[in-house]
């Protein structure tokens, strides 16, 4: 979802290259649970081939800020791992 707010718009392979280590099967699969709970909107254009595009519904936008404190809790969560780990290493060095 976190593609969709910085884009509005996405097709599968634009939102595909936007989320880093996922997936295409994972990424189908996740798109399509949050089209039924109605938090992404799928849009089918009758071009040769078909587009697919992908934005946020009213409710999925709704969730920006929830999202973001996520990310940023996960940031800090990844941060303080990191020196965690770094402190256990320089420890175990010392020894």
């Amino acid at each position: 979802m976190g593609a969709l707010y910085k884009h509005d718009t996405l097709r599968f392979t634009d939102l595909l290259r936007n989320i880093e280590g996922i997936a295409a099967k994972t990424l189908s699969k996740e798109l399509k649970d949050l089209e039924i709970n109605h938090l992404v909107i799928r849009t089918v254009h009758d071009t040769s081939p078909v587009t697919v595009d992908y934005s946020l519904t009213g409710h999925g936008k709704s969730l920006r800020s929830v999202i973001e404190a996520m990310s940023e809790w996960g940031s800090g969560y990844r941060s303080a791992l990191y020196a965690a780990s770094v402190q256990s290493v320089n420890k175990a060095i010392r020894k």
